[in-house]
């Protein structure tokens, strides 16, 4: 078994930085963030469920604003494209981009899981 932490998806650091060093911020808002993939992601799968290319792209993009907020730029890139995909009513691609997504999301989503159960901050 190993103790290893998941990939960088997110310059933490960074984002601290922005926030003026706020550790329990940066914890509520990487809290909100995965909330937020969570429900965009459940919005996609259901577009793409229904063949509802309209409404893929629309999630698509809504999830890939959030992801850019911050910097979360591979999840951010697979969003686009399926936002581009979405848009172009190009559904016979939708399921490979989809599943990129996905698993950029996966990672995003462990390794924010990662910091928040590492990090001391108190709640």
């Amino acid at each position: 078994m190993t103790t290893e932490s998941p990939p960088e998806t997110l310059d933490y650091e960074a984002l601290l930085d922005e926030l003026g060093g706020d550790r329990k911020l940066r914890r509520n808002l990487l809290e909100m963030l995965i909330a937020s993939t969570t429900e965009s992601s459940a919005l996609i799968r259901t577009a793409y469920s229904e063949r509802d290319s309209a409404a893929l792209a629309s999630a698509a993009h809504k999830l890939r604003s959030a992801l850019v907020a911050f910097g979360a730029q591979s999840a951010a890139n697979a969003a686009s494209r399926l936002e581009d995909v979405g848009r172009r009513a190009d559904l016979a691609t939708a399921s490979a981009v989809l599943d990129r997504l996905q698993d950029e999301l996966a990672r995003l989503q462990l390794s924010v899981a990662h910091l928040l159960k590492t990090e001391d901050v108190e709640r």
